[in-house]
């Protein structure tokens, strides 16, 4: 089901119990989330948001902070009234969902896949070789499917966007989530590495961490048999 209202796209699937609401990274879109998103569908409902800015969503007139970021997905997400969700991020879409956690507390978890912004290489230029790197590390078709939204976000918005995102604290804000966290990444992941992974779990009141391995950045599109199986397995105490 695609939603249109409001210049947001969410598009949903599945059915069961649970709920997965899943938030792209900078300059992405939710295709890069199908294969994950298919396998969650065979046990719950899963909603694949598109940020404004990002996809067919139109540019706002001004760049967003992380919290803005998170309270467009919260209007999206709450006209299908379908409860409190599971917040899956991936990339910038970890620092999205930090702050859609804080601004709603619940009881379901957070899942931050490959969190941004590495604070041992909290620059521009670093993250931009780490992000080169990567590219060289993931599928052809990883690659042609960013490619193609980062040319459809264009350059000035995609900008704009990570001037916020370097901005965002995230190492600060997870500590203020009541919710449970799982940190996943990839082995292989020069952007989101191990270390800043278990770095930023010492941060967060309720964290559990897991490298997927030999996976790099986008490792739910690469291994999404595995990702899934951990957001399905890591039910809420």
């Amino acid at each position: 089901m695609l939603d249109e209202r409001n210049g947001i796209h969410v598009r949903t699937g599945g059915s069961g119990e649970r709920t997965f609401v899943l938030v792209h990274g900078i300059g992405a879109s939710s295709v890069y989330f199908r294969p994950l998103a298919e396998e969650l569908a065979k046990h719950s409902r899963v909603f694949l948001l598109e940020l404004p800015g990002h996809g067919k969503n139109l540019e706002p007139k001004r760049p967003l902070s992380m919290g803005e970021f998170a309270e467009a997905a919260w209007r999206a997400f709450d006209r299908f009234e379908a409860g409190q969700p599971t917040i899956v991020g991936h990339s910038m879409g970890c620092q999205v969902a930090v702050e859609m956690g804080i601004q709603r507390q619940g009881r379901e978890r957070v899942a931050l896949l490959a969190p941004t912004v590495n604070t041992a290489e909290h620059s521009v230029p670093l993250q931009g070789l780490r992000l080169l790197q990567d590219t060289l590390r993931e599928p052809w078709d990883v690659n042609g499917i960013i490619t193609r939204d980062y040319l459809r976000c264009g350059v000035p918005w995609w900008l704009k966007t990570l001037r916020e995102m370097m901005a965002h604290r995230i190492e600060e804000r997870i500590g203020l989530l009541e919710r449970e966290v799982l940190i996943v990444g990839g082995e292989r992941d020069p952007i989101a590495p191990p270390d800043w992974l278990h770095r930023l779990a010492a941060r967060a009141r309720s964290p559990r961490v897991v490298v997927v391995q030999r996976a790099p950045h986008v490792m739910m599109y690469t291994d999404p048999r595995v990702v899934a199986r951990l957001l399905l397995e890591s039910t809420p105490s």
